[in-house]
């Protein structure tokens, strides 16, 4: 169970974390050419991305036997030699925990999750930096602006941000311009429906705080409620959670991510 300190999500809030959860998962399936599986509310993503981090169930629906549902997710990862890994909010779902305990998973990642919701106030006034929609030929800044954010390898970030993120309807990506409209920083946002998502919103180390990040939170706010989006959400990293503070995002709980045995 979580601390007495540590929040549970309203049942609104998440439904906005938990829904954007696999509508983002989906999609990186699908651009990477993975597969996706649902199994006893779960849904499974197996993406094409060769690492470990990009494997992953998260909740979808209700879980009326968590440890049958577990075996089965087992067996999906393990045929691709994945270590099993269940993105779960702490405490929202306490039988679901009790199974991952007792199968053996360990709380390897724990990330706040942050909300956005319509009607809530944005709090801070944007900064003079300059951001706007990225172009298919921005890809290459982009993605040298995510390894240096995230201190990721090339490969995994060209596959983060792969060509089809610049011509999916329900995504855009947008950049961070500095001196000489240099790309300083990115993020994508996907919106599906009622529920959008700010992803991998970075900025290169030697242009943060300057107003790079703040420029991109709310440059994502504003293309998700152009697109119609009522609810916004967000893993935060402890680099950007106070950014995200001040733009109005208010922390509904914890994301942890179990990490099951692995595969022999």
């Amino acid at each position: 169970m979580p601390s007495s300190s540590e929040a549970v999500p309203s049942p609104e809030d998440l439904a906005v974390v938990e829904g954007g959860l696999v509508a983002s998962w989906s999609r990186q399936v699908r651009w990477t050419g993975g597969d996706a599986h649902r199994v006893g509310g779960l849904f499974v993503a197996l993406s094409g991305v060769p690492d470990q981090t990009q494997q992953v169930a998260v909740i979808e629906g209700a879980l009326d036997d968590p440890d049958a549902a577990l075996a089965a997710a087992e067996v999906l990862f393990g045929r691709r030699r994945w270590q099993p890994a269940v993105d779960v909010v702490a405490g929202a779902h306490p039988e679901l925990e009790d199974a991952l305990r007792g199968r053996g998973y360990r709380v390897a990642v724990r990330r706040p999750a942050m909300v956005l919701r319509e009607g809530d106030p944005v709090t801070t006034e944007a900064p003079s930096t300059e951001v706007r929609r990225a172009a298919p030929a921005d890809r290459r800044a982009v993605v040298v602006a995510q390894c240096e954010a995230f201190g990721v390898s090339r490969r995994l970030a060209e596959q983060m941000v792969p060509p089809d993120a610049f011509d999916d309807p329900g995504v855009e990506v947008l950049v961070a311009l500095g001196h000489r409209s240099r790309v300083v920083g990115s993020v994508t946002v996907h919106v599906d429906g009622p529920i959008a998502g700010i992803v991998g919103a970075g900025v290169m180390r030697r242009h943060r705080r300057q107003g790079a990040g703040t420029a991109l939170t709310l440059g994502a706010l504003e293309s998700a409620v152009r697109r119609g989006a009522h609810g916004v959400w967000l893993q935060a990293t402890a680099d950007g959670e106070g950014v995200y503070r001040r733009c109005g995002f208010r922390p509904v709980g914890t994301c942890e991510v179990w990490l099951g045995p692995t595969p022999r």
